[in-house]
Order: structure tokens, then sequence, then C-alpha cells
């Protein structure tokens, strides 16, 4: 069991750690995180897909946008994007009377679960017919969100190795017997 936690911090801090040098002399891109926003317009409402939140102050474009008729609290909900992505959401009963940024529930759209949290009802963008959308909920996939669930999934992951008889060899790989 050390092993497991001691195994999952490392690839945390593996995973964490920023190249020698800063991105810049890295090649790397600075981007925000992956981000779906539940916006409020005014006349509808809509689910909108953010591959970068530092775009999220335009509109997403129609591929990464699903009109709804309600954001459902305290029950599942749906969304179908014409790409075809169908994102399913559970937020608890509530959750629009909640502070900002206080856990409202959770999304998926079959690629990854993202946390969702009670938006600032700041601005996003304005639309086409100068309706204002407002962000009610976000939902992001990042370790600032997800934190400890995913590395606790991490660690249940390696400890489910570990009882199926895989042995350690070197440092952190794991091999069956």
């Amino acid at each position: 069991m050390f092993f497991s936690k001691a195994l999952v911090l490392a690839v945390a801090g593996t995973a964490l750690a920023a190249p020698s040098g800063g991105i810049e002399a890295s090649g790397l891109e600075k981007r925000g995180p992956e981000t779906i926003h539940f916006a409020d317009c005014v006349t509808y409402l809509a689910i909108d897909y953010y591959a970068d939140d530092d775009n999220s102050n335009s509109f997403p474009g129609n591929s990464n946008e699903c009109v709804t008729n309600s954001f459902r609290e305290g029950s599942s909900g749906s969304c179908s994007y014409s790409t075809g992505v169908k994102l399913s959401y559970n937020l608890i009963s509530g959750a629009k009377s909640k502070s900002a940024n206080t856990y409202v529930g959770s999304a998926n759209n079959s690629f990854k679960t993202f946390a969702c949290k009670r938006g600032s009802d700041r601005v996003l963008y304005v639309d086409g017919n100068g309706h204002a959308c407002k962000d009610t909920y976000y939902c992001r996939w990042d370790i600032t969100d997800i934190g400890f669930s995913a590395l606790n999934s991490l660690n249940h992951f390696v400890t489910v190795h570990d009882s199926l008889n895989c042995v350690r060899r070197g440092s952190s790989i794991l091999t069956p017997w």
C-alpha cells in the first residue's frame, strides 16, 4: 500500500512539474483548462464547450454549443451537440442558490468526467441577438477541480493491480507474475 501512495505522489509530481526554463522555453503553449459552461442567454439556455477556457469570452461556435430547455437541478440531464457528443450531467438540488465556485455536481461527455461548480453569473459573451449569455455553472477537468478524487482513483487502480498478483520491478513498474 505504501508503494501505491508513493507511486501516486511521484506520478502527480511529475505530471505537474514545469519544464526547466519555463513553458515558453520548452515550446509548449500555455492554455486555460478544458471547461463546459452552462450559460443563461435570457431567452434560451446553452451548454457551451471550450477546449481552452481562456476563450470563454466569445461564442464557442455552433458545434460547441448545445441549446437546452432547462438546467435540471436535483436530477440528471443531458444535451447532445451537433458533433454527436452527448453531455450528461447531474446537478444537486438548489444548485443555482449556491455561492460562486461551490461544488454543485458533475458532468460526463464519454471522454472525461468534469466537476461542476456554481458560476459567478459573469457575462461570457453577447449572442447575435444582443443577449448577454451569463455563466450559471461551469464544469472542469483539471487537477484543481478534480483534485484528490482523481488521485484516489489512481491509487485504487494501483491497489487493484497489486491485489491481482502483480509484482513491483524497479521503482514504479508493475508487471504480471
